[in-house]
């Protein structure tokens, strides 16, 4: 949509003078607000009755805000409907409007992929779609490691720069939110070449170097590593040399060491299966040189079992084949070899691993399967399915979904021969609940963009993401 087909929606005038980057209120309208990113003008209306609260970057109730213009649509007399402006936005109550949770002393980690721009509607995400109240970090997905230069390269030239993304994620600083770059990913983790990397000590200096200028350079606050993995290059564990342990911690403590002086954040992206984590990681040292730790606590499950299985059980369950195929057995080993628990952040899925059964009768838990799940209407790809897409189609009607009594994972839906186990906001406020009873540091999301933020499925915006942030909120 351009710009000035925008305006005359939202009835904005095109004068509005962004001379800096921020959230300000309309000066002829306080029912309107302005984001300014890099000179461009997003803007936006509040819901009926409601006015923008600049100083707090809310649309608020009027006798919360100073401003002598009246909003120009009356006071509703039921309680207003979810918005995807930056409040409130998700249904207030009669006297108060929606205020973010007050975080806890808990890390909200979301990963935001680049990609997510080329989806279509509704599933296509920009900068400006991000909520800044749900994230205390933000992780930009992806850059990548230059096969010959062994230095952190841009992936997407023309988003990253041209569109300007990396400008348009990090202006989320300004409302407190750290925000970092991530290299590497799963197919940017095949062969030989982080391996050369943190083998040669030149490399290492040289790759050290360059990222701490390109972090200052993007207005970063940091960088995550996302190898998978060292020595399991692709969850191979016969690829890589068992050297690759050792160097990746010498590489985190290089980073650290350069990092310091700046208060640049060092974090990593770490495997969760049990294999993995014995063959990739010294857990000990890593705990020492990383400021925080993302367990990749999904994909324990998947068409490669060739049968039925949620990939992000929070506890055992008797019927799975293996006791540490979980989130918990993962926590709890990384702490117990030595990370420190308030670095532990555990990974929330915002998507589901989906199947074709073999036989429609075999619903269940364990029912074989030689296929994916059929793709995604608007992600395209076989077994696997954004949560928007998942609670689209149960909207839709015809699909059975099946609830775990114990509380050891989430739910499961089937409909013909599909079958989809993903996590919904149930499981994520027992998962919530198990984070803060058992210590640990905060959960991490992949990927934020695979919420219903455009609230298509009738719940609200954000209904996952919202679960998170209340159940990690100061009681």
């Amino acid at each position: 949509m351009n710009t000035f087909l925008l305006l005359c929606l939202v009835g904005v005038s095109a004068a509005f003078d962004c001379s800096s980057d921020g959230m300000f209120v309309d000066p002829d309208d306080c029912a309107m607000f302005h984001r300014c990113v890099g000179g461009r003008d997003y803007p936006g209306r509040c819901p009926a009755g409601t006015l923008f609260n600049q100083p707090k970057g809310v649309c608020d109730w009027p006798h919360n805000v100073d401003c002598d213009v009246k909003p120009t649509t009356p006071a509703p007399t039921t309680k207003p409907g979810p918005t995807t402006t930056p409040g409130p936005t998700t249904t207030p109550g009669p006297t108060t409007p929606y205020v973010p949770p007050t975080p806890g002393n808990y890390k909200r980690v979301c990963y935001f992929v680049n990609w997510a721009v080329y989806r279509d509607e509704p599933g296509k995400f920009v900068p400006e779609d991000l909520d800044a109240s749900l994230c205390t970090h933000v992780i930009y997905a992806f850059s990548v490691l230059d096969e010959k230069t062994h230095t952190l390269k841009i992936f997407d030239e023309d988003v990253d720069v041209k569109q300007k993304f990396f400008e348009r994620v990090t202006v989320l600083r300004k409302d407190g939110v750290k925000v970092l770059i991530a290299i590497g990913g799963w197919t940017d983790s095949k062969g030989d070449k982080y391996s050369k990397m943190v083998t040669d000590p030149a490399k290492r200096a040289n790759f050290v170097s360059h990222v701490t200028n390109f972090i200052k350079e993007h207005n970063f606050d940091g960088l995550d590593l996302d190898w998978e993995y060292p020595k399991c290059w692709q969850a191979n564990c016969y690829a890589g040399p068992r050297t690759d342990k050792a160097n990746f911690v010498k590489l985190t403590q290089e980073l650290k060491a350069a990092f310091k002086p700046h208060g640049y954040l060092l974090s990593a992206a770490v495997g969760a299966s049990k294999w993995t984590i014995a063959e990739a990681y010294d857990i000990k040292a890593l705990g020492q040189s990383l400021d925080f730790i993302n367990l990749m606590t999904y994909d324990l499950h998947g068409i490669w079992d060739r049968k039925t299985g949620h990939h992000s059980q929070l506890k055992g369950h008797k019927t799975d084949s293996h006791n540490f195929l979980n989130s918990d057995w993962a926590m709890q080993h990384w702490a117990k070899n030595g990370a420190p628990k308030n670095k532990l952040i555990m990974g929330i899925p915002l998507y589901g691993r989906s199947f074709t059964l073999g036989n429609k009768a075999n619903t269940g838990l364990n029912s074989g399967c030689w296929q994916a799940g059929t793709k995604g209407p608007i992600t395209g790809e076989a077994g696997f399915l954004a949560y928007y897409e998942i609670c689209m189609a149960q909207k839709e009607g015809g699909w059975t979904v099946v609830k775990d009594p114990t509380g050891a994972m989430g739910p499961y839906a089937y409909k013909g021969d599909q079958w989809v186990g993903y996590d919904d906001p149930d499981i994520i406020a027992l998962k919530t609940d198990y984070i803060k009873s058992e210590g640990f540091g905060g959960a991490m999301v992949w990927d934020i963009t695979m919420d219903d933020f455009k609230n298509k499925c009738g719940k609200g915006t954000w209904p996952l993401m919202r679960a998170i942030a209340k159940g990690l909120a100061k009681e």
